[in-house]
Formats: structure tokens, C-alpha cells, sequence
């Protein structure tokens, strides 16, 4: 279906990698960008990729890069706001280079528009953290006082992430048809979470309010939270929720050592004491930062900045909290946007396309 298409995918984790897997089995071309020198990459969801290894923090190897975008549909880019642009790939050179090109931008909270707080979108953040903050985490557990667990699935990076990317990069591509000129297409990993939550935070507004506060189990989640033992279902002590001292909990996604020394150093521990990959130490430190945690309440953890933007932590949200919350938490109010590919031109016409909202509120009345 997607013969002929030819995607650019720079190398990263989780949503980028398995939209360009999806484009791919749809038949599409597509080439890994992949940095030489990365300490760790994911090939798993790379099978049939043809590698180009580039490091785009070296001059001859960014104009090599550029070269490769004249010819190119789609450049797929997993970074954090701003990150590609200050590689010297700002959407006006990519533009200028290849006006038919589709940039797909895929990041934790989206990139951030004109006059609206940077901070927010340049949060740190894994699958754990869009979940807790979208509602859905607390309804991982099967015990009233128990703590959340997270899907070892990836719902957010996958259903939040890469869907919506390669649903944006077809409307794109139908886009262009018609107009000749390439868009960019902003993912919001934490919006798309929000988007597919849809259903049930609409039933919560159906149903008792007071009982979307009130965890249920999900497939027996509480039997298979007992079986916790891997990086990302719980097990590790760096992705998992804590209690605070008001009942409440945080999500924990400190994935990376980067994060995690942050983590630890936010904390006054030291990884000397607390080895983030020694599995046997795993209980002692979950047990070390549980007993931290419920010293303070959610609201003091996730107020403490080193946390927050350095060390992935995100505040558990009830399904309730989500739903009042959401026209503050969806700056956007979108999981993904398309919007010209040259970046100082925006028309918020028929040129602009922004799909889709999340369902409204119920009233009454068909227009509010």
C-alpha cells in the first residue's frame, strides 16, 4: 500500500521505532538513522531496517543526513522539543530542502506552541508517566489500598504514540496529494494516552463520578502484579509507583541511568548504595524509596523540580482528577496535529488540521 514511500527513521525507543516498524510491514521503505556511538539501542522492533550510521553531532554526517531528506517522504524524529532543531534541522531547512517532506514528530507532551510554558513539553518521561497522568494507571490494581502496576504492554508509547504518528503521516501523504507541500505531524504521547481513554473517563461521567475515584481490577491485575520481575511491569524499583503520605501515588520511570542517578541524587542516595541493575538489591531499594515517598505528600514530591524534569516522575491521577483536569493537562486538546511544514507559517484554516479532540463533556444541549 505504501510502495514507493521512503521514511527516514532516526533511532530512539518505543513509539518512533514501532511507527516506522508499522509503515514498513505497510510496505513502505524504511531506513534507520542510527548513531554509532549510542550506548544502547533497541533492535527489536527493527527487523528488515536497512542501518545508516550517522552522528548528527558531526558536521559531515549532518550534511549527509540532509542529503538523504531531498529524497525522502517522511522523516520520523523521536527527540525532545527542539532538539532536531538545534542539530541545524529546524522544519524551514528540512523545507527548504525537500518541500514534500512529512516531519513526524513524536515526544512525550508534543512540541510547544507559540506563547505557552516550555517547561511542560520538555519533561522527561516514559510509558509509566503519560499513563499516571492521563487516569488510566490507577485502574492497574485489584485492591482498593494497593498500589498501581504498570502494563508491561507500553500501552502509552505504542496506542499514545505510534498509532496516532502513522495515522498523522497518512492523512499527510493524502494532504500532499492535493497540495504538493509536506506538513508536520506533532504526536503527543501523554495527549494520545488521553485520547484513547476516551471511553472509559466518558463512562466514569455515565456512571457514579465517586466511583471513577475507586480503583477495579483489570483482568485480575492484582494476581499478576505479584509477578512483577521485569524493567517494565513493575518489578524494577526505578519504574514503579510509591505511596505518599496522603494515600495518594507517583509514577516513577527512571529508565535511563541518566534519570535514575537523578533520581537517587534528588533523594540524597548514591547508586553505590542503591545499583540501579543488581536485581537481588531490586526489594531493598523499592523498600528505601517506598519509605521516602510516604514522607510527603503527592503534591510536595511532584512540586520538587529535579524530580519532575530530571528523574521521571510523574503524579497517579485518579480517573476523576483526569477528567477535571484534562482542559488543563491537553494544552492542545489533540493527540497530534498537522500544520505546514514551514514553521513561522501557520494557518489556522482549512490548511491546518487538528484531529482529534478528545469527547467533550456531557450536557444537554448539542452545541456546548
Amino acid at each position: 500500500m505504501l510502495s514507493g514511500i521512503k521514511v527516514l527513521e532516526l533511532a530512539g525507543l518505543g513509539p518512533v521505532t514501532m511507527c516506522g516498524l508499522l509503515l514498513k510491514d505497510y510496505g513502505a521503505s524504511v531506513s534507520r538513522i542510527l548513531n554509532p556511538n549510542a550506548p544502547f539501542v533497541d533492535h527489536l522492533l527493527s527487523p528488515g531496517k536497512p542501518v545508516v550510521a550517522l552522528d548528527l553531532k558531526n558536521s559531515s554526517d549532518r550534511r549527509t543526513l540532509l542529503d538523504l531528506c531531498k529524497s525522502a517522504d517522511v522523516l520520523l524524529d523521536p527527540y525532545r522539543p527542539m532538539c532536531l532543531d538545534r542539530l541545524g534541522f529546524p522544519p524551514e531547512v528540512l523545507h527548504k530542502a525537500n518541500k514534500r517532506l512529512i516531519l513526524t514528530r513524536i515526544s512525550g507532551y508534543g512540541q510547544p506552541q507559540e506563547n505557552e510554558e516550555i517547561d511542560y513539553y520538555l519533561r522527561p518521561g516514559h510509558d509509566i508517566n503519560y499513563l499516571a497522568e492521563s487516569g488510566l494507571l490507577w485502574l492497574f490494581t485489584g485492591e482498593t489500598s494497593g498500589r498501581p502496576v504498570p502494563p508491561a504492554n507500553i500501552i502509552a508509547d505504542i496506542a499514545g504514540g505510534a498509532f496516532p504518528a502513522a495515522i498523522g503521516i497518512l492523512l499527510a501523504l493524502y494532504e500532499r496529494e492535493k497540495t504538493g507541500v509536506g506538513k508536520i505531524v506533532d504526536v503527543g504521547i501523554a495527549d494520545g494516552v488521553s485520547y484513547m481513554s476516551t471511553y472509559f473517563l466518558a463512562s466514569c461521567q455515565v456512571s457514579d463520578q465517586k466511583a471513577s475515584n475507586t480503583p477495579f481490577s483489570l483482568m485480575h491485575w492484582s494476581t499478576l502484579a505479584h509477578q512483577c520481575s521485569s524493567f517494565v511491569d513493575g518489578g524494577a524499583p526505578f519504574y514503579r509507583t510509591y505511596e505518599t503520605k496522603d494515600k495518594k501515588y507517583v509514577a516513577v520511570g527512571a529508565l535511563e541511568p541518566q534519570f535514575y542517578a537523578n533520581l537517587l541524587k534528588a533523594l540524597g542516595l548514591t547508586e553505590r548504595y542503591a545499583p540501579q541493575l543488581d536485581r537481588a538489591a531490586w526489594p531493598r531499594i523499592a523498600a528505601i524509596l517506598a519509605g521516602i515517598f510516604a514522607s510527603e505528600t503527592r503534591h510536595y514530591w511532584c512540586q520538587e523540580t529535579d524530580l519532575v524534569r530530571c528523574a521521571c516522575l510523574s503524579p497517579v491521577y485518579s480517573p476523576a482528577e483526569a477528567i477535571e483536569r484534562r482542559p488543563r493537562h491537553l494544552y492542545r486538546h489533540l493527540n497530534f496535529s498537522l500544520s505546514p511544514l514551514v514553521g513561522a507559517t501557520r494557518d489556522e484554516g482549512a490548511f491546518t488540521i487538528r484531529i482529534p479532540r478528545p469527547c467533550p463533556l456531557l450536557s444537554n444541549f448539542p452545541t456546548d
